[in-house]
């Protein structure tokens, strides 16, 4: 009786690591091809191509700039790719500076808007210029503002200044990872495509929330389910790249199909 029992046993442990070796056997084969393929389907043309980028990028991220005009926001884009050598010049090629992660290789870039003549401008990681682009005769900084707060001329002039700075289109500053050819772009998507099963277990899902890049100073901290409708918590608090500490936060309700923006000291 004991021998059967033990060779139950004997059993049950051989196909667990049957199973177990499979597993990392087909861990190793994954390779995220639809990754592939939308990277190289998006991947940019050339300087102005990612300058247009950044100017939907900063539209999209002046709505959620913090209420403090002094502190510009710093956002990490999407990864992209870079594969037509053909479409840009040596100098820009060359001035990129290379960054290294767990074997992969990227350069990244910042792009910006000049606040003295409102070019934009492309830096390499070490805030080297390697480009810039004047914008159209008749722009004005102040467009965000004409075009989006519609009672922007009925507030007070203090309060009209104030606008205008807090949504000066040259707070936003991009960066963005450029995967410069295609050996780099297949070990990107490798090590992408690797499903990180320890993380997975270990880090909850608030965590991973309250996470964020270091280049990044607006993160989400709260998500609170309502009587009819979710709660989002957005803020800058210690990850902001401002000597002091923010104290403000936006709180964004979805309920009945209504979203509702208010700020409120933390």
């Amino acid at each position: 009786m004991k021998n059967k029992i033990i060779f139950v046993l004997l059993l049950i442990l051989s196909n667990f690591i049957l199973n177990a070796s499979t597993c990392v056997l087909e861990k190793k084969l994954i390779y995220d091809y639809r990754a592939y393929y939308n990277f190289e389907t998006n991947q940019v043309l050339n300087v102005e191509d990612l300058a247009t980028r950044y100017l939907d990028d900063q539209y999209q991220y002046l709505w959620v700039a913090p209420p403090d005009p002094s502190v510009p926001l710093y956002q990490k884009g999407r990864p992209i790719a870079l594969l037509n050598y053909k479409g840009f010049d040596y100098s820009f090629l060359a001035g990129l500076v290379a960054e290294e992660k767990d074997g992969v290789r990227t350069y990244p870039v910042w792009v910006y808007e000049n606040s003295d003549d409102s070019k934009v401008v492309i830096a390499n990681k070490d805030g080297k210029e390697l480009i810039s682009f004047d914008r159209e005769i008749n722009y004005s900084p102040d467009w965000f503002v004409f075009n989006e707060l519609f009672d922007f001329s009925e507030k007070e002039q203090d309060q009209q200044d104030w606008l205008l700075a807090c949504y000066d289109p040259s707070r936003i500053v991009m960066r963005y990872d450029l995967i410069v050819g295609e050996d780099d772009l297949m070990a990107y998507v490798w090590e992408q495509s690797q499903p990180d099963l320890d993380e997975l277990f270990i880090f909850s899902i608030p965590m991973a929330m309250r996470s964020s890049s270091v280049v990044s100073n607006l993160r989400f901290s709260a998500v609170n389910q309502l009587t009819n409708g979710v709660q989002l918590t957005v803020e800058w608090g210690e990850a902001t790249l401002s000597d002091d500490e923010l104290d403000f936060l936006y709180v964004l309700i979805w309920s009945t199909g209504i979203g509702l923006l208010r700020i409120q000291k933390k």
